[in-house]
């Protein structure tokens, strides 16, 4: 990177860690306001409630804190006629991408270091502060699902529990479906309670119904008591439903491997997953779709102009963002293409305005 590189890459930076930074402390500010005067601890208290919040602010603002700092550098650049002057020293636009990229780079460091590990830890140190504060037995990190719960066990058992007691080592209405190398139902295994014996599970007034393919009817056998070793240990059958927000990155990968094995559903975690590197090139696309309208020289100063426009699209693309990733998380969607479909689309309507560029010429 040449010296054209490093000044675009420094100016930049100075601009953008301060906003970044300050960026971060309105959204803050503004939730600690709406409901500081409803929390039982003092202000004190409160405010570190949400100071433990300000990695995810600082995370959720990157994109707009990049290419804000980004058009304020071009646009300096513009107005002083350096764009003009390095024109006139044959220098192309797209030599203007490397920096660009390199800023991405840099500013990504630090993002993705908060966004797969300090933020979801501060997020949890916010929840458990917040319900401590206002009273509440309810965590928003996450609640234990104890209803209507699906497992599987290798490839030819699925199992249900419609209510499991984890303090009594108890499952209530418990039905265990087994299948043959064709996944052709032949076993039906159903009981009312199961109860923890150390080593297995005892079923209590259990029955089973056989009714493989090669049965000219079904067959039920009733037992007041049967010894059943395909249900996981008590410890495995924990399901823990975790608020996405508070898993860091490594612990959303091992929840989202275990949870496959027990054939849960996984579409919410993987989707976070995915988002936060997402979002990372979000940035990097949200700077090259600002380039053009930085370049172009005008005679007037019209950055406010531009902060607005930049302001709003950045609102109607996180609008866009989130609605797929909503669909990626509710199954409608793959989660990876939920993440990643919207920025490769912009990606390729910002290549088509750069392409668009003309090297002089330019002005309004």
């Amino acid at each position: 990177m040449g010296t054209l590189g490093r000044y675009v890459l420094k100016e930049i930076l100075k601009t953008f860690i301060p906003l970044w930074i300050g960026l971060a402390f309105f959204p803050m500010l503004a939730e600690w306001l709406a409901t500081a005067f409803n929390l039982n601890g003092s202000a004190s208290e409160s405010i570190l409630a949400y100071a433990y919040k300000i990695p995810f602010y600082l995370q959720l603002v990157f994109p707009v804190a990049l290419v804000v700092a980004t058009v304020v550098v071009f646009r300096t650049m513009n107005r002083n006629r350096e764009i003009v002057a390095l024109e006139s020293l044959g220098v192309r636009y797209r030599d203007l991408l490397p920096p660009l990229v390199m800023t991405v780079i840099f500013a990504g460091i630090p993002f993705v270091l908060i966004s797969t590990e300090i933020a979801p830890k501060g997020m949890r140190a916010h929840y458990t502060k917040f319900s401590e504060l206002k009273g509440s037995s309810h965590s928003d990190v996450g609640q234990m699902k104890k209803e209507k719960i699906w497992y599987r066990k290798g490839e030819n058992i699925l199992y249900n529990v419609g209510f499991y007691d984890a303090q009594k080592k108890e499952l209530i209405d418990v039905s265990l479906y087994e299948f043959d190398n064709d996944f052709q139902l032949t076993k039906i295994t159903s009981a009312k309670k199961a109860q923890w014996n150390d080593k297995s599970w005892t079923l209590l007034d259990a029955n089973i119904l056989y009714v493989g393919k090669d049965m000219p009817q079904a067959e039920r056998k009733n037992f007041p008591r049967l010894e059943n070793k395909i249900l996981e240990k008590p410890s495995d059958l924990v399901r823990f439903d975790f608020n996405p927000e508070v898993l860091t990155q490594e612990e959303l990968s091992d929840i989202i491997k275990r949870y496959r094995q027990l054939g849960i559903n996984t579409d919410v975690w993987e989707t976070t997953y995915y988002s936060r590197f997402s979002y990372l090139a979000l940035a990097l696309i949200l700077m090259l779709i600002a380039l053009p309208k930085t370049l172009v020289f005008r005679r007037t100063n019209n950055l406010a102009k531009d902060l607005t426009f930049i302001t709003v699209f950045c609102l109607f693309l996180w609008i866009v963002y989130t609605l797929c990733l909503n669909l990626g998380a509710e199954g409608h969607v793959d989660p990876a293409f939920a993440a990643w479909a919207p920025v490769v689309g912009l990606f390729i309507y910002s290549l088509l305005g750069i392409a668009n560029l003309k090297l002089k010429g330019q002005s309004e």
